[in-house]
């Protein structure tokens, strides 16, 4: 069973972060808000493998911060109440911003929190320069739900995400993530409609990385285009 100390090795080694001086700090110090930043931090191995650039960043103090930052829960993308961190990215033409915890506003009105969100980098700005909440049908790229299950997972969290995903327009990548699985979620998952599923995701299992990481490498190349 992976730990949550295996969860903080993988974020510190993904994103290079205590190899650059720098420190880690969860504001929830629990397995289920390291998971997600485990997740983004796969995201940002899969920009670079394309040869496009990572970079994290603090909401305050811009590029490579001292203090990495990860929130407790879901928050806006404005708030500067911490250095939330996100991670900046370019590829080819393409540029986007990979976030953890941050709450949307779905074409219904309805609000939804998205674990590990790509956002349009220019929308991202305007959001932060006007305070709002970002949309889900203005330049949402990639929605990912992230669970660490502790006990046996039930299908009623998937079922709710497939709900969310409904509220989308633009995104080009949806995937279910979690540690473990059983019959009635993978049965579940299986349904064309539904997001991709990667339901045996671990620091423990370098297959299962890379199975995440070059599925969406795929998604990416055919947005970003080349080949």
């Amino acid at each position: 069973m992976v730990s949550l100390d295996d969860l903080k090795a993988a974020i510190d080694a993904l994103l290079q972060i205590s190899a650059a001086g720098r420190l880690l700090q969860l504001n929830s110090n629990t397995p289920e808000r390291a998971y997600e930043a485990y997740v983004l931090s796969l995201c940002a191995v899969a920009v670079r493998n394309l040869g496009g650039t990572a970079t994290l960043t603090g909401i305050k103090s811009g590029p490579d911060p001292q203090i990495c930052v990860f929130r407790g829960g879901p928050g806006s993308m404005s708030s500067t109440y911490q250095d939330y961190c996100y991670v900046d990215c370019i590829l080819r033409n393409k540029a986007f911003e990979i976030h953890a915890d941050v709450e949307y506003i779905g074409q219904s009105g309805a609000s939804h929190e998205i674990d590990v969100s790509f956002y349009d980098a220019r929308r991202a700005a305007a959001v932060r320069q006007t305070q709002t909440s970002p949309k889900t049908n203005q330049n949402l790229l990639v929605a990912i739900e992230c669970k660490f299950y502790e006990s046996t997972p039930g299908v009623v969290l998937a079922r709710t995400f497939l709900g969310l995903l409904s509220d989308c327009s633009t995104n080009r990548f949806n995937a279910f993530v979690s540690n473990k699985s059983t019959r009635d979620l993978e049965r579940f998952l299986a349904k064309k409609s539904g997001p991709d599923p990667f339901t045996d995701l671990s620091p423990l299992d370098p297959q299962s990385e890379q199975r995440f990481v070059r599925s969406l490498e795929q998604q990416l190349k055919k947005w970003a285009g080349g080949r």
